[in-house]
């Protein structure tokens, strides 16, 4: 999938708050083996929304690298970046 095509994909997932996100979660494990994912369902007021781990393991040392992100803020840094590339 080309930068531009996987930034599209991203932005088109619906990311209001009151919605679950559980698809975008999906969507972003497939890229990473599932070994290194963390999925948790959180529940909020009015549905389950899902935390993402993703862990990468150091070459140096034995102390892995934990991304975790809201994805609220990475789509909508996603979409700053978009609208300067249309």
């Amino acid at each position: 999938m080309q930068n531009l095509e996987l930034l599209k994909k991203l932005i088109s997932f619906d990311s209001q708050s009151q919605n679950s996100n559980k698809e975008i979660v999906d969507f972003i494990a497939s890229f990473f083996p599932a070994d290194k994912v963390k999925i948790t369902p959180l529940k909020n007021s009015e549905n389950l929304i899902y935390n993402l781990e993703v862990k990468f393991e150091g070459q140096e040392h034995d102390k892995p690298l934990i991304l975790v992100s809201g994805l609220k803020i990475l789509l909508s840094r996603l979409l700053k970046m978009t609208s300067c590339l249309d």
